[in-house]
C-alpha cells in the first residue's frame, strides 16, 4: 500500500501523477475520474476504465483510495464516538463504511447489523486517525490531501 500525502492546494495535480504512475506513466495518455451507472468513481485512462476509486474525509483530511478491482475506504478522527447501538468502537465503524463503499451500496441495514467479511478490510491508524480499507486486491494506492 502506498501513501501519498499532500496539501489540499496541489492535490489534484498530486492525485493524477499518482495515478498515472499506478497505471504506468505514458507520454500522451490522460487520466480523468469518471463514474459508472452505480455512481460508483472509476479511474478512466486515457478513455478507457482502468480501476476504481474511492473517497473519504473528515475535518481536514481527504484520502481518495484507488486500485485496479473494486474498493472502499474511511476516515474517522480516532477520538470520534461510535453509535454504541451499531459497533464497538469507531475501527468496527470504519470497517462499516468502507464495506458499503465497496459494494456500492451505502451503509445497509444488513452492513450494520452484521460484521464485514473476515480479510476484506484492513484498518490502521494515520496520525489522529483512524482509515480502513475494503478490497479483495490488497495493491491499494491511498492519496491523503490536507487543509491546512
Amino acid at each position: 500500500m502506498l501513501i501519498y500525502k499532500a496539501d489540499a492546494s496541489v492535490g489534484l495535480e498530486i492525485a493524477k501523477n499518482a495515478i498515472l504512475k499506478h497505471y504506468g506513466n505514458s507520454i500522451g495518455k490522460t487520466v480523468e475520474l469518471g463514474r459508472l451507472s452505480s455512481g460508483k468513481p472509476v479511474v478512466l485512462y486515457d478513455g478507457k476504465e482502468e480501476g476504481y476509486v474511492s473517497v473519504s474525509h473528515t475535518e481536514n483530511v481527504v484520502l481518495i483510495a484507488f486500485c485496479d478491482s473494486e474498493v472502499g475506504i474511511d476516515i474517522e478522527n480516532s477520538n470520534r464516538q461510535a453509535p454504541k447501538k451499531i459497533c464497538t468502537d469507531i475501527t468496527e465503524w470504519t470497517q462499516k463504511e468502507a464495506y458499503s463503499k465497496y459494494l456500492g451500496t451505502g451503509l445497509t441495514r444488513e452492513i450494520l447489523n452484521n460484521s464485514v467479511p473476515y480479510g476484506l478490510v484492513d484498518s490502521f491508524v494515520m496520525d489522529e486517525y483512524t482509515v480502513s480499507v475494503a478490497s479483495a486486491d490488497k495493491k491499494v494506492d491511498i492519496i491523503s490531501l490536507t487543509s491546512k
